[in-house]
Parts: C-alpha cells; structure tokens; sequence
C-alpha cells in the first residue's frame, strides 16, 4: 500500500516529474525566538530555504484554523484565541491569515523556521493540497492572497468552493463605516 503522507507524496511527485525536493532538515517550531534564530543563522537551513524561495513549483498544504491543522493540536489558546479574535481563518505552514488573504501575524512567528507568507508569491507555480469542506475559508483566503494558485482538492471540496464563490457573488459589497455613496448623499 502506497505511504500519502506529505512528504512521501512530495518526493514521490518529484521523482515522477524529475525534479529536485528538498525538505528542511529541523523541526519546524522551536521553543524560542533565540533558538531559532540561532538555527536560522546554519548555513545549511540558509541554503535551504533560499532554493525554497527561489523554486519555480511549491506544493504546499492549506489548513483551516478551526479546527486547527493536526500538525499545530499542540498550540496553546494564548496564541490562537489572538488570531482567531484578528480574524485569522488558515494557514500555510504555521503562517496564519484572515478571509480576504492578509497575514495575521503571532507570537508563533518568530519562533518558526520557514518561508514567510510574503515569500510565496516569488514563486511562480504555488500548488496548495488540502481538502475538507470545512477548510472553505482557508483556502479562499489562500487563493485571494495569492499564496497558492493551483489548487489539489477532492470533489465535495470543489463543490463547496463554488458554492462559497456564488454566494460571494450575489452579495452586495459591504460599504466601509463612514463613507457614503454619491447616489446616498443626494448628489
């Protein structure tokens, strides 16, 4: 029986396509911002993360924060109750960010040896794999980010996109508090 986890899935697509895949040798979280830093500085992890960052194909994992990913069942409510309350819906390896695609950024942050969220669009083909109807909003966030743009997913998750796409359509935009339209003001 085949292994599907992500990274015998990753080296396995890289040998069907020839291609090269590397895979950070540390843990991806340390119990510091000096430990990690200290390691951020190894000439090996610098190496790297500068392929990473200048790959032309990624294949990444998007996941929602509620329920947060397996991955990250060890975070404490001290950082995810300040996400979740800035609007925070999922991440892309420990990197949180809101709906509409912006980075919520955290105390786990700097304890995290990894691309950053703003590393991502250097890259030209950001292959995000998740599936699960109840990662919707993650994955619209990924998408309107621009953190991935080619999305893997099952069929009831594409279902639900599409869903979640049209009612998006039909709704009518929000108006910023304060503002008003020119039709509204009377003019």
């Amino acid at each position: 029986m085949p292994e599907y986890g992500t990274y015998a899935l990753a080296t396995r697509l890289a040998k069907l396509i020839h291609a090269q895949y590397r895979r950070i040798p540390v843990p991806r979280e340390w119990g510091s911002r000096e430990a990690a830093e200290i390691i951020r500085a190894d000439a090996r992890i610098r190496r790297v993360l500068d392929l990473a960052r200048h790959a032309n194909v990624l294949l990444i994992g998007v996941s929602g924060i509620d329920p947060i990913a397996p991955t990250l069942g060890h975070l404490t409510a001290d950082i995810l109750d300040p996400l979740k309350a800035t609007g925070a819906v999922g991440e892309i390896a420990a990197r949180f960010f809101d709906a509409s695609g912006h980075p919520c950024p955290s105390r786990l942050d700097e304890r995290l040896i990894g691309l950053e969220l703003a590393d991502l669009h250097r890259i030209p083909v950001r292959i995000g794999v998740t599936f699960g109807t109840h990662k919707v909003p993650a994955i619209v966030g990924a998408l309107r980010g621009g953190y991935i743009n080619v999305l893997v997913t099952d069929s009831d998750t594409a279902a639900a996109l599409l869903v979640s796409a049209a009612e998006h359509e039909t709704r009518p935009a929000a108006q910023p508090t304060g503002l008003r339209s020119e039709a509204a003001a009377g003019r």
